[in-house]
């Protein structure tokens, strides 16, 4: 209902983020972009920046849901899973191409959610149904880093079955 669609999520994302953001960066014929993240389940930005995690980060974490009361046999749940990436560096244009892409790699995961197994069946299935935000960027108070947070919310469908 809530754990399978984080769980999904950082399986798509474990196993294809890296790969596809190399193949975005490269595809944009772009150089000196980082093409890894650290990848932190139930996390958001103000925490993951509070911590001092390794940038860039990859938080998510659920913010809300809805479902209905199980049938003889199923429960079908639509959980909105929050998705920060945060990413710091000294050169703040080069943090904000970084961030673009990363969210666009992000969504190359979200693509491969559905029929995932665990119950997901379905994300962001209606038309235009993640929305997103990018942070202005801003100091840390430690010089010369800037940060910059790419954030969406998008909805997962997960099937309960059984339980």
């Amino acid at each position: 209902m809530i754990y399978d669609p984080l769980e999904k999520l950082f399986d798509a994302l474990d196993a294809n983020f890296a790969t596809d953001m190399a193949a975005l960066v490269t595809a944009k014929g772009l150089t000196g972009i980082t093409t890894t993240a650290t990848i932190i389940k139930r996390q958001t930005a103000e925490v993951i920046i509070a911590k001092r995690a390794t940038q860039p980060t990859i938080g998510f974490y659920p913010t809300t849901f809805r479902t209905n009361a199980k049938d003889q046999v199923k429960r079908d749940t639509r959980c909105i899973v929050e998705v920060v990436y945060v990413a710091t560096g000294a050169d703040p244009a080069a943090i904000g191409k970084q961030v673009e892409l990363a969210l666009e790699s992000i969504l190359r995961s979200v693509d491969r959610l559905a029929g995932s197994g665990a119950g997901v069946f379905g994300a962001a299935v209606e038309d235009k149904s993640i929305d997103g935000d990018l942070s202005d960027y801003y100091t840390d108070g430690e010089a010369p880093n800037y940060y910059q947070i790419g954030t969406m919310r998008i909805p997962v469908d997960d099937r309960e079955d059984g339980l």
